[in-house]
């Protein structure tokens, strides 16, 4: 009897450490090669371990971009994806995680054209292949550790631009696929610039979503983003007005049976006019700007966004008429004198010349849908 227990004990051991052996240095190849056949991407993986109590470490995974690009260059490298999951469940045809950690992840975004990114061969192959029912998965704590995003934008001219998105660290609990009745909760924070710049942005976000409700409670903040982060993207009309300026960004989202409202406040500081920007009822805008900052130099405007919650969308021109009615009203309480100084011909028709045929002007550029 007890050699027969010697036996099974040694067959036991050989078999973990031979799916030990399996594990680390074949099935890391394996798992390598059906990713790069699903993406159609190179893919190679360092190592797969299996650590105790139960999870599975795969180190060194990389994903280059497409084999028809010029230069294979590295459009995904993470240093480490933990998985912890119960072994229960699984027997039963479920995916129950109790944690999904990625350490260090790398990601290169490029906007390749007005609509085209380097990724979007990867969407539209997902959507035309995705059929037939997937394993119900249910992850009790996600995690992202040390995050990177590299922006490029090669779309805005013949010089690509580039944003970078670095020291992320985002968690989410509970989240269900296919997505079920439950509040998922989530913390981001994020800093977001220009190398050139140097000064990075704090970005932060906080809250929870119910997706099958869609009901939503959150807030962001976005502190200290230097005005030549966003330049390129604001248009002549702004940015060849505006030489420096720090942008704050505050808003507190709600949704409720898919009705999505936004309370937000935008906070500018430090901005500067360029003194040879076009003139605003006969003043040049340098002189407007500084009407607009209060006792700490600060401006700021609130508008409201009302949405919904599975179709996202911005009326432009609304929060433009909203800003519209700020700006006259500033306007009209602080810098009556400014204009009126200005104002050579004091009869309705010289008045109607010089102050409200500009203010028409500025309503109408409010309202304009933002373009590409």
């Amino acid at each position: 009897m007890k050699k027969i227990k010697k036996i099974v004990l040694f067959f036991l051991i050989t078999i973990i450490i031979l799916g030990y052996f399996f594990l680390r240095f074949k099935l890391s190849s394996l798992l390598a090669i059906q990713l790069s056949n699903y993406l159609n991407r190179p893919v190679s993986i360092g190592s797969i371990d299996l650590s105790f109590p139960l999870s599975l470490s795969v180190k060194n995974l990389v994903i280059l971009d497409r084999p028809s690009e010029k230069e294979e260059q590295e459009f995904l490298k993470v240093d480490v994806i933990k998985i912890t999951p119960a072994i229960i469940p699984i027997l039963k045809g479920k995916l129950f995680l109790y944690s999904l950690l990625i350490d260090n992840p790398q990601l290169k975004i490029v906007r390749l054209t007005k609509d085209k990114f380097n990724f979007s061969d990867l969407i539209t192959s997902r959507i035309n292949t995705s059929s037939g029912t997937s394993l119900p998965l249910l992850v009790l704590k996600f995690l992202i550790n040390n995050g990177e995003v590299n922006f490029i934008d090669k779309a805005l001219g013949e010089t690509p631009f580039n944003f970078l998105l670095k020291d992320i660290n985002f968690s989410l609990s509970k989240l269900a696929f296919p997505l079920t009745d439950v509040a998922t909760e989530f913390v981001l924070e994020a800093k977001l610039g220009r190398e050139i710049v140097k000064n990075f942005a704090e970005f932060r976000s906080s809250g929870w979503i119910n997706f099958t409700r869609k009901d939503m409670e959150a807030k962001f903040g976005l502190d200290n983003l230097d005005y030549f982060n966003v330049k390129p993207y604001l248009g002549e009309a702004i940015s060849g007005k505006i030489s420096q300026g720090i942008i704050n960004f505050y808003a507190d989202a709600n949704s409720q049976a898919n009705d999505l409202s936004l309370k937000c406040k935008i906070v500018l500081e430090k901005i500067i006019a360029e003194e040879t920007a076009s003139k605003i009822f006969g003043v040049s805008l340098d002189k407007v700007v500084e009407t607009f900052k209060d006792k700490e130099g600060k401006i700021s405007f609130d508008f409201d966004i009302k949405t919904k919650f599975d179709q996202p969308k911005i009326d432009y021109a609304k929060i433009g008429e909203g800003l519209w009615k700020q700006i006259t009203n500033r306007l009209a309480g602080k810098a009556p004198l400014l204009i009126l100084e200005k104002v050579t011909d004091k009869t309705k028709e010289g008045v109607e010349k010089v102050i409200t045929d500009p203010l028409k002007a500025i309503k109408d550029k409010l309202q304009e849908p933002v373009k590409e």
